[in-house]
């Protein structure tokens, strides 16, 4: 199996992809319905445990 270098330009479109990819997963995890109700409930009770926030999270995104 024979293998040849990447061209410059090759390598930028690569990285140009990557980067694409990883700004839409961070967009989607920012905006997702889970990390929405995480920051609520932080946000109205400060000092739960973050057990208690995850498993109430779950619950109502998983209805």
């Amino acid at each position: 199996m024979g293998y040849r270098k990447l061209s410059l330009t090759e390598v930028r479109r690569l990285f140009w992809i990557s980067l694409g990819i990883g700004v839409i997963a961070g967009i989607y995890y920012l905006l997702s319905p889970y990390q929405q109700c995480k920051r609520e409930v932080r946000i109205q009770y400060p000092t739960v445990e973050e057990k208690t926030v995850i498993d109430e999270c779950l619950k109502q995104t998983s209805d």
